[in-house]
């Protein structure tokens, strides 16, 4: 049975750079985890110890219109052809989702007909770990899943939700891997997602 492989990668990252300090200046004080002293504590814990100077915020485009351009493009470069998707996998919270069903939403707008949808939720950044898993598996038990389409898709619409506990900050941005059997792409060697 042919190898599972990631064939195709497009993704959309914001232009639009806030910096720490001015995304600092949006939130409370009642936003930060209980582990910092205030708000300059964890400004500092973002700059030293995550290593971010400012997130990515997309101030023009809706999360469907981001996800939308992302899958187009993939279309464009002639990656794969609509009619040959069998399966999306949208990999996203619920809280970080703006448009109800975005994976049908995809589903319609490209009329990616013989396609499945499936959501994988709940992991948070593992998500993309999980739905490659996910894919992979059953890819390799199902004859009929050939060309696999992961998406995720993060807009965030109140500042206070970009912070995550103590190990994160969120960006704007979407993306697009195109998982197949097919001869050409990266062969895929493991996938693993860890959890408490």
């Amino acid at each position: 049975m042919p190898e599972t492989k990631i064939a195709y990668i497009n993704y959309y990252i914001p232009s639009n750079e806030v910096s720490i300090k001015d995304y600092m200046s949006t939130i409370g004080d009642d936003n930060i985890p209980k582990a910092f002293a205030g708000k300059d504590a964890y400004a500092e814990f973002i700059k030293d110890e995550l290593e971010v100077e400012a997130i990515r915020v997309e101030d023009k485009l809706k999360d469907q219109e981001m996800m939308v351009n992302t899958v187009e493009q993939l279309f464009i470069d002639g990656a794969a052809d609509p009619a040959d998707i069998d399966l999306v996998i949208l990999a996203q919270e619920d809280d970080q989702r703006q448009k109800l069903n975005l994976g049908q939403y995809i589903q319609y707008e490209f009329e990616l007909n013989n396609a499945y949808v499936l959501t994988v939720s709940g992991n948070h950044c593992a998500n993309i770990d999980h739905a490659i898993s996910l894919a992979t598996q059953l890819g390799k038990k199902n004859d009929q899943l050939n060309n696999i389409l992961i998406l995720g898709s993060v807009k965030i619409d109140k500042p206070a939700n970009r912070l995550v506990g103590t190990y994160g900050i969120l960006s704007d941005g979407a993306g697009v891997m195109l998982l197949n059997k097919g001869e050409k792409g990266l062969t895929l060697k493991d996938c693993r997602a860890v959890s408490a």
